[in-house]
């Protein structure tokens, strides 16, 4: 999965978005995973990589909220397996935990329901209709 390959003409800087996982070091893995230290990139890699595009997927779908019902549609058409957003939400849940930016499943859901808002006001800004 690539979010660039998305086809929707949204105009998001996601280096400008604070995401969960961009407080991820390689400390924090060490720290996180002592007992597979020397092999973390190995065994965390493709998981932090999958992390990463479903935050960015919570962000792309509260922009998409504003815009309408099909820009939505398109979003959720590219969840991956066409496992629907719940089932991206319950992934993105366990990797939250595991990584211990979540202590909780409570705790994940405000920070997916956050990354949902951002996208949700950049649009709303974007469009001139932020919300006080």
């Amino acid at each position: 999965m690539d979010i660039s390959d998305l086809d929707i003409s949204f105009n998001i800087d996601f280096d400008a978005i604070d995401l969960p996982s961009d407080t991820i070091t390689i400390k924090h893995l060490r720290r996180h995973f002592p007992d597979r230290a020397e092999f973390i990139m190995d065994r965390e890699g493709e998981r932090l990589d999958a992390m990463w595009d479903m935050e960015r997927l919570f962000v792309l779908m509260g922009y998409a909220s504003v815009l309408g019902k099909a820009e939505v549609a398109k979003v959720l058409a590219y969840i991956p397996d066409m496992a629907g957003k719940r089932s991206l939400a319950r992934d993105l849940t366990k990797d939250l935990i595991h990584y211990g930016l979540a202590d909780g499943p409570a705790t994940a859901a405000q920070i997916i329901r956050r990354l949902e808002e951002i996208g949700a006001d950049l649009a709303r800004q974007q469009r001139g209709q932020l919300r006080r």
